[in-house]
């Protein structure tokens, strides 16, 4: 059994160090709006954790889908801004435009799930205790809706409790489908959040034959893999120059050759990355490796010299957090920057490496 705090704009920013120290491990993050925009906090959180070493569970997508084409489209969105980071995807069924549906409701969670599963993510439903009972339970059984179940219900009310707290077992909800997690309150006090948050308790992975907790497996989970991430990389000035790996090189074509485009890729997980142009604005984040692709192989234009540089790597789930640490250097400065991590801005940082106006004519990368 692991605690489990979910988050969204709604709790302003996180700091995520302090909720690790005060010993929240876990955490599931709102990913989009009603709107299909992404939370407004959901980067920014999701940045936060892998720094923290906060893990990262699954993503919740609160459902405003009375019909099947709008569940699918509100999934095939979840997985859009989850760009490939593999988690379990919580539908969150319990607005008021999905009671009272009867059997559609559960074409509406399947044709959500389809989306979901076949892109190779985990599935779930998210739904209070009361809504389960009245508007899904009548409807189906585990054999027609094969997916774990995470419930809410607060059996103090909105009584504040601390993360510390003792969950009585007694108020567990009992359902027919398969109950991975337990909300249990809305009104937790953990150190690092403005306000209170919702805590759950969850006990294991749907269709495992022995859910009992084993201390000394889950805590050597994230230490099963710790394998060197090898960074590739090149630089376009008048043309690709070639491919360079780890700090054992820097791309580019050297002194006052201006770098036009840059292509990235990672031996494991995955990095999202742009550039911005001299004189003029960032261009769209990429995520591919490949040089005859304009839109998503590789950033920048060929065209128009570079003079900012952002890189964002995920580590795959479940082990130990790495990040991308790169540098550039500038014309007329034969010497590089300081390191840049990731997007972080905080000691001195700023989120990306380079100066704004000085074209970068050579750069390095590192993933650790």
């Amino acid at each position: 059994m692991i605690k489990c705090g979910d988050f969204s704009a709604w709790n302003g920013v996180v700091d995520w160090n302090r909720v690790k120290a005060a010993g929240l491990t876990h955490a599931i993050l709102k990913v989009i709006r009603r709107d299909f925009d992404p939370d407004k906090q959901f980067e920014n959180n999701w940045k936060g954790c892998q720094l923290a070493g906060v893990h990262i569970c699954g993503v919740y997508n609160y459902v405003y889908t009375p019909t099947v084409e709008e569940a699918i489209a509100a999934a095939k969105r979840v997985l859009e801004v989850l760009d490939g980071r593999k988690v379990t995807v919580w539908m969150d069924v319990e607005d008021t435009c999905m009671r009272n549906l009867g059997s559609e409701l559960i074409d509406i969670i399947k044709a959500y799930k389809e989306v979901i599963e076949g892109a190779g993510y985990d599935f779930g439903v998210y739904t209070g205790l009361s809504f389960y009972g009245s508007y899904i339970k009548p409807y189906t059984d585990p054999s027609d809706l094969d997916c774990p179940f995470w419930i809410a219900r607060y059996y103090l009310g909105y009584d504040e409790m601390q993360l510390n707290d003792d969950v009585n077992a007694d108020k567990t909800p009992s359902i027919d489908h398969y109950l991975a997690g337990w909300q249990y309150t809305s009104s937790a006090r953990i150190d690092g959040v403005d306000g209170v948050c919702d805590l759950s308790e969850f006990y294991g992975f749907h269709n495992e034959e022995d859910n009992t907790e084993d201390s000394s497996e889950e805590d050597n989970t994230e230490d099963s893999t710790d394998e060197h991430v090898y960074a590739t990389y090149a630089a376009y000035t008048d043309r690709w120059w070639g491919e360079v790996e780890d700090r054992e090189d820097w791309a580019g074509a050297g002194d006052n050759k201006a770098i036009t485009a840059l292509i990235i890729k990672v031996s494991r997980g995955s990095v999202k990355y742009r550039v911005h142009l001299k004189g003029g604005d960032w261009l769209p984040y990429v995520t591919g490796f490949n040089y005859d692709d304009y839109d998503n192989g590789y950033a920048g234009d060929k065209k128009h010299e570079i003079d900012a540089i952002e890189i964002i790597y995920y580590t795959p789930e479940g082990e130990p957090w790495k990040y991308a640490k790169y540098m550039v250097s500038v014309f007329n400065n034969r010497n590089f920057y300081p390191e840049q991590i990731d997007n972080e801005t905080s000691n001195g940082m700023d989120g990306y490496a380079g100066v704004m106006g000085n074209a970068i004519d050579k750069f390095q990368l590192v993933v650790e």
